[in-house]
């Protein structure tokens, strides 16, 4: 229960933690490596004081048998105790830099596992796996000084199990027959098993609180805040012919969908990527922003959104928008089929899902994959190319079906052919959009869309430079017309000029539901593989290890078994 509570408010807080702080290698590492030793030490919370309890009835039955000289054992778990006492003091600043340690090594190695194509074809793969290797060495020697505690205090734990029982008939003072003999060291051993398991348990118990306060720092970040307003229709459009709430009802919406008026926009306290921006969003149009690399386009579209941590000035959003789809630079793709990817949380519907199919020109990608839309694309779609990624991540926006739409970069992995399919399907005249009559923000650096844009947003130097539409920007002779000048003249035709036989074309459902066996019989063998190991992953930790290491660990291993288990064989 205490594991599922805090499994569920880590992620609660890592979708309202500000994007400015918000880490989610730190979420992945408290979600399974912390949540295992919180889990570890608290499960076994309960041994310490219910060992207390039988360790105190075992000393009062061990003084009626033997007197006062009970004290021998007791002594000797106070001095145990006092030592391990001391050296507990370090175990939770140890825990705290093992995890950090495992934290960083496991964001890295996520990371690259999403970045493996592009770091092969850089060849930086041998660098980065040293890298990697000695991030898992600092690792394991942060984890190295947590595990000596934890054998000190295995140490000390058994020392009362091993000297309790000699000095304790030592120090007799009382003649003890063979029967008294016995029945002491039974009480002895119910005095000194459970102060052993103790001694083991405190720093596990250690390691739990030491993760519990990491997990606790990191619920305690501060939290998003939407500093957008939302637009009131009747405050900013009143009745003039007092028809009261019947009038009200009939009152147009207001033509911006966004306001925003003398706006700073920064990821920085006093540092604004983005100053004295007045502009708006039309409603039921396409806008178009553009600019260099690094004017601030991304942060732009963070603003619409209310994920930008500091700013100041007005941002007004029309109550009128419920939904608002957002594809950003990075598509975000999770580990399931295509189709799953697409849909995600929506209802299938076979006519939607082939139409936004179409219009992200996916069909033909379909038929290359083994089993068409069902085909698992892996972590972070692993397996599919930077294009693809992208107009996945499109479907995804146009299957739901927003009233609001901001774009951020989606054309970068795309060729010019199959980016002037897509735009003519989804944004052009007759695209998809314009016929929902969707209100869309789309940040690009290309400027070969924009006669087709019913309004531009233009930025340079940190601020918004010329603002209108298509041709008042270049009767304008400003920052629009020079881009356009250094534009090919091949990609200059507006995409409207193109064929929409692509556009109109009765989507393809069968290349929906392709599916092969072979690919299913890899997929089944390659889950039986993982479920049963390889010989190959034994070999290299024994590997790692060391031959002699591992020897003596099975041969130590194998005479503990014996010792334990011996006097009882010898009972029978």
């Amino acid at each position: 229960m205490a594991r599922s509570t805090l499994i569920t408010e880590i992620f609660l807080r890592t979708t309202q933690v500000r994007i400015d702080i918000s880490d989610e290698n730190a979420a992945v590492t408290l979600m399974s490596t912390d949540m295992e030793r919180i889990d570890i030490g608290f499960r076994s919370l309960h041994e310490v004081w219910a060992s207390v309890v039988q360790a105190a009835l075992a000393s009062w039955l061990l003084y009626k048998q033997l007197g006062i000289v009970f004290v021998a054992p007791i002594g000797i778990v106070i001095a145990s105790f006092t030592v391990l006492v001391i050296f507990m003091k370090f175990a939770g600043d140890s825990q705290r830099a093992w995890m950090t340690g495992v934290q960083k090594r496991v964001g890295l190695t996520a990371t690259v596992i999403g970045s493996m194509k592009n770091l092969k074809l850089s060849g930086l793969s041998q660098a980065v796996e040293s890298f990697i290797q000695n991030l898992r060495v600092e690792e394991l020697a942060s984890g190295a000084r947590f595990r000596k505690l934890v054998i000190i205090a295995a140490f000390l734990g058994f020392l009362p199990f091993l000297l309790g029982p000699p000095l304790t008939f030592a120090f007799a003072q009382r003649s003890l027959d063979v029967s008294k003999t016995f029945t002491s060291l039974s009480y002895l051993t119910l005095l000194t098993t459970p102060l052993t398991q103790v001694f083991q348990t405190v720093p596990q118990v250690l390691s739990g609180l030491a993760c519990l306060s990491r997990v606790q720092g990191y619920l305690e970040c501060d939290t998003r805040e939407d500093f957008r307003k939302l637009l009131s229709k009747t405050l900013q459009y009143p009745e003039k012919t007092g028809g009261g709430a019947q009038a009200q009802s009939k009152q147009p919406e207001p033509p911006s969908v966004i306001e925003i008026q003398d706006a700073k926009f920064g990821w920085e306290a006093g540092k604004y990527v983005l100053r004295d921006v007045s502009t708006h969003i039309m409603r039921s149009a396409l806008t178009i922003v553009v600019g260099p690399v690094g004017s601030g386009k991304s942060t732009f579209c963070k603003a619409l959104l209310g994920e930008i941590p500091f700013c100041e000035g007005d941002v007004t959003l029309s109550n009128s928008v419920p939904h608002v789809g957002v594809c950003e630079q990075t598509a975000f793709l999770s580990n399931g089929t295509l189709r799953d990817n697409i849909v995600d949380f929506s209802g299938y519907d076979a006519q939607r899902y082939a139409e936004v199919i179409e219009a992200t020109a996916l069909s033909l990608d379909l038929d290359t994959l083994p089993q068409g839309d069902m085909t698992n694309i892996g972590s972070d779609g692993i397996t599919l190319s930077g294009g693809q990624k992208q107009r996945v991540s499109l479907a995804r926006a146009l299957y739901l079906h927003t009233d609001l739409l901001v774009l951020d970069d989606i054309f970068s992995g795309l060729d010019a052919e199959t980016e002037e399919k897509v735009f003519s399907r989804v944004f052009a005249s007759d695209g998809i959009l314009r016929r929902r009559q969707t209100t869309v923000v789309l940040c690009t650096h290309s400027v070969t869309h924009l006669p087709s844009a019913d309004h531009i947003i233009a930025l340079g130097d940190g601020t918004v430079v010329e603002q209108g539409n298509f041709e008042k920007l270049m009767k304008h002779q400003g920052y629009v017309q020079r881009l356009r000048s250094w534009e090919p003249s091949a990609r200059k035709s507006p995409v409207d000029k193109l064929s929409s036989k692509s556009a109109t074309q009765k989507p393809r459902i069968s290349t929906l539901h392709k599916s092969t066996s072979r690919a299913s019989s890899l997929t089944s063998e390659n889950q039986a593989a993982r479920q049963n190991g390889e010989a190959t992953v034994y070999k290299h930790y024994l590997k790692a290890m060391g031959w002699v290491l591992a020897m003596l660990a099975v041969f130590f291993a194998a005479l503990w078994g014996f010792f334990t288990n011996f006097p009882t064989i010898c009972e029978f």
